[in-house]
Order: C-alpha cells, then sequence, then structure tokens
C-alpha cells in the first residue's frame, strides 16, 4: 500500500509539473501577411439561396415513399389473385375428379 501511494504522489508531482505554465503565453503569435489586410480572401461557406431546412428533400422522400408503398400494394392484389385463382381452379380440379358437377353424357 505504501508502494501505490508513492507511485500515486509522484503521478501527481509530475502530471503537475508537466501542466504547469511555463513563461511563454498561449496566445497565438501575431504573423505578418505579406499583402495586408487587402489581400485576405472573403469566402462564403453558404449557399445564396435562403436555407427551407430540407422542405424539398422531404417531399421528395415523402413521393419516393408514396410510390413505393403503393407498388407494394399492388404486388400483393396481384399475389392475392393469382392466389385466388390456383384455389378456385383446384377446386375445379376436384369437382371433376371427384364426379361432382354438371354431366352431360347422362339422361336423368
Amino acid at each position: 500500500m505504501r508502494r501505490f501511494g508513492f507511485a500515486l504522489a509522484a503521478s501527481v508531482a509530475l502530471s503537475a509539473a508537466i501542466m504547469a505554465p511555463s513563461g511563454a503565453s498561449a496566445a497565438p503569435v501575431a504573423t505578418i501577411s505579406a499583402g495586408g489586410a487587402g489581400a485576405v480572401h472573403r469566402v462564403q461557406y453558404w449557399d445564396q439561396r435562403p436555407y427551407d431546412g430540407g422542405w424539398e428533400r422531404r417531399q421528395q422522400w415523402r413521393e419516393w415513399r408514396r410510390e413505393r408503398d403503393e407498388a407494394r400494394i399492388a404486388e400483393a392484389a396481384r399475389r392475392e389473385a393469382w392466389r385466388i385463382e390456383q384455389e378456385r381452379e383446384q377446386g375445379r380440379a376436384w369437382r371433376h375428379q371427384s364426379g361432382y358437377g354438371p354431366r352431360y353424357d347422362r339422361w336423368w
């Protein structure tokens, strides 16, 4: 425990020595530009158009989502219609195989 205490005290003292401010200032050093203040170019970092909060992009995404939903619903309707038609065809085949349905070769 004593050894740990000494190690802790040494690390605290070392970090305090490293973090202590030196005689030099932390302020940025002034640089001398070749052309003075007129040589500095102003840069515009944003677009000239007014910011709409991404409204057009949201509208586009909504339109794409609506189209995707409509296509998904149409595909589900096609699958359901195909399934119903298959069931009807199986029913017709079963009735024909089992002897039910119209009899054209009998007289009664």
